[in-house]
């Protein structure tokens, strides 16, 4: 799907000769080729660039957002090999920032519900503290959004458990820096994973409204 994405990308973009990102996807093609994950971080590279592509995200962040699993991967297999020299050092730099951001995640995970509720304007500062590059949030934010897709058919405490750290740490920063359509996408899954039937309820309600309007323009 990585290939798919880019032969469309060229439909709409000219990017320059050496492009970075097409530099990107081929590294993230061979890497996960040599472990047993290949079709999901190949999954993930393309969930998370097809995002970003539909948020307007320039070609740095789309070229980071590529090669991000990756390189989770190879961190979480403590792999110290750098990557493929052919990628462009920032754009190696910038996933690595995204990649830090992460230790909100495990920071969540080791304390409870609470405490994540009292301290998140806390987290949230430190998050944006610590963060050298402001590119790298969106980044993260678009992972975390892929993530919570990812966990569609999890188990209900897990959906939770993320869903409420999206809803009090994600979303709000995502609207902190004006990306509106990336923080509504947010709520709108930690919702209906926190609360189901309200959520589907709601949505009835408003295919039902919308059903009424489209019978109402054919009328006219």
């Amino acid at each position: 799907p990585l290939l798919e994405w880019y032969d469309s990308y060229l439909t709409i973009h000219t990017p320059p000769s050496s492009d970075p990102i097409k530099k990107c996807i081929d590294f993230a093609i061979t890497y996960s080729e040599k472990t047993s994950k290949h079709e999901t971080l190949i999954l993930q590279s393309y969930e998370m660039v097809k995002k970003g592509q539909q948020c307007e995200m320039p070609p740095d962040i789309l070229a980071a957002l590529i090669i991000y699993p990756t390189l989770r991967e190879k961190q979480n297999q403590n792999n110290r090999d750098e990557p493929n020299d052919t990628i462009p050092a920032n754009i190696i730099k910038l996933a690595r920032r995204a990649l830090k951001i992460s230790f909100i995640d495990q920071l969540s995970k080791n304390k409870n519900t609470l405490f994540l509720i009292k301290h998140k304007q806390n987290l949230r500062h430190m998050l944006l503290a610590i963060v050298e590059d402001p590119r790298a949030v969106p980044i993260k934010l678009i992972q975390c959004l892929c993530h919570l897709h990812e966990l569609k058919s999890a188990e209900k405490k897990q959906k939770e458990e993320y869903a409420t750290h999206v809803q009090h740490i994600y979303a709000p920063l995502a609207n902190r820096l004006g990306l509106g359509q990336i923080k509504w996408e947010l709520e709108d899954i930690a919702f209906r994973y926190l609360q189901p039937d309200d959520y589907f309820s709601i949505s009835k309600s408003l295919k039902i409204k919308r059903k009424e309007r489209e019978e109402i323009i054919q009328y006219i």
